[in-house]
This record gives C-alpha cells, sequence and structure tokens, in this order.
C-alpha cells in the first residue's frame, strides 16, 4: 500500500532533509563518523527495506502528515518517536492497563481505536426504555473525521507528502539502529497545546517536553 505520487513532482532527497532537521535540532547531538553515515546511506534506501518495514513507513507518514503537518521537523520527529515508542513499548504490572493500546505494529498504533457500549434511557413515563448505544475513539482524531479517505487520498497527491515519507524513512530507520536520539524524550502521548480542555491523563502522567504545539507526556 503504497502513496501515489505525481511523476512530475520532485523527489526530495534524504540530504536534504537531514540538513533541514539538523537546524532545527539544535539541543540534540546527531553525529556519526563519515564510515557510519555512508554506511547509513546505503541502509536508507527504500528498494532495501523489506515489505513490513515498508508499510510501518507509510502509517508513519500518514500520522505525520495528519498530526503535526505545521510543525517543525523536530516536532514531527518527535510525533514518529511517540507512535514508535508505542509500539515498542513493554507493559508491566503497574501499567498494564495500556496493554491493548500499546506493544502492537506501528500500523496497529495508528489504526486503534476504542469501542464503547453504554446503556441510555429513551422515551419517558411507562414507555421509556434502556437501550444500548455505541461510540468509537480513535487513538489519532484525524482517522475519525468525516471525509478521511478522500483527505488521504489527495494528501498522497501533494509534493509535502513524499518529503514527509523521506523524513518518516530517515527517523523510523534510525529509531531501530540504535543511535536513536529521541526528541520526545521516551514519551508515549501528546496533545495540543492550543486545547481549552486538556486529556484526563496529564495529570497521571509526566510531561517530558514541548515542542511547537504540541506537549509530550510519559507514563511515570
Amino acid at each position: 500500500m503504497e502513496p501515489v505520487a505525481d511523476r512530475d513532482e520532485r523527489q526530495v532527497s534524504i540530504d536534504e532533509v537531514r540538513e533541514n532537521i539538523r537546524s532545527q535540532y539544535s539541543d540534540v547531538t546527531i553525529t556519526r563518523s563519515e564510515e557510519r553515515e555512508e554506511s547509513r546511506r546505503e541502509q536508507i534506501d527504500e528498494d532495501n527495506l523489506d515489505s513490513d518495514a515498508k508499510r510501518d513507513i507509510y502509517c508513519l507518514t500518514e500520522a505525520i502528515y495528519f498530526e503535526s503537518l505545521g510543525e517543525p521537523d523536530k516536532g514531527k520527529i518527535a510525533v514518529a518517536n511517540v507512535i514508535m515508542n508505542r509500539a515498542k513499548w513493554t507493559p508491566t504490572n503497574d501499567n498494564n492497563k495500556h496493554h491493548y493500546e500499546f506493544s502492537k505494529s506501528i500500523c496497529d498504533v495508528v489504526a486503534f481505536n476504542i469501542s464503547k457500549t453504554y446503556k441510555k434511557k429513551v422515551g419517558k413515563g411507562k414507555k421509556a426504555k434502556w437501550v444500548k448505544r455505541t461510540y468509537t475513539t480513535c487513538a489519532f482524531s484525524y482517522r475519525c473525521e468525516r471525509g478521511f479517505r478522500t483527505k488521504l487520498a489527495r494528501a498522497k497527491q501533494r509534493e509535502v507528502w513524499n518529503e514527509i515519507k523521506t523524513l518518516a524513512t530517515d527517523t523510523y530507520i534510525v529509531y531501530n539502529s540504535g543511535e536513536n536520539e529521541d526528541p520526545s524524550h521516551g514519551a508515549t502521548f501528546y496533545h495540543a497545546t492550543w486545547m481549552k480542555r486538556y486529556p484526563w491523563w496529564v495529570r497521571a502522567y509526566e510531561r517530558t517536553t514541548k515542542i511547537g504545539q504540541h506537549q509530550f507526556y510519559k507514563i511515570k
């Protein structure tokens, strides 16, 4: 499941994206020897990635696009790290209530939703009765928005999609290389700073950092 790109679109190189990242990543050291850098350039070639990795990168690209399109590259990378932290997260006895939400693939994390059933009283007086209702919430709200599939199809035609895909590929490989510098500082949650009412979990979790218009948190 690969994004459809216009043949006339300019393909953004990894070097361009990496240079952009460095310019906005001033508080994180990204230094490697020339040999290791050359090795990474060979690894970054999408042809060297297996089908599972390509699928992960596609889902990561989608989430970065809809969740942090207007953020600086550092913010986009932080959002990507939150998603990958969730996919790699291992529950313990203290935090196993999140087991169903984490410890899955990147695509599972991005597509995750919760369906809840509740009872609602319908009618009045003797004719009143309790009926079951179900509602679904998405871990990433854009997936619950009306017309999401249409928006996704349009997004794939934009040049910025390919730019974000390149950033997602680089971030994915660095994350799995053991050389990752996580700008979210291990976060598994974030929310927009412009929200009028913050999520319930902000009091339960530890705030790690703020980047752009996102605040990041991790389970204590």
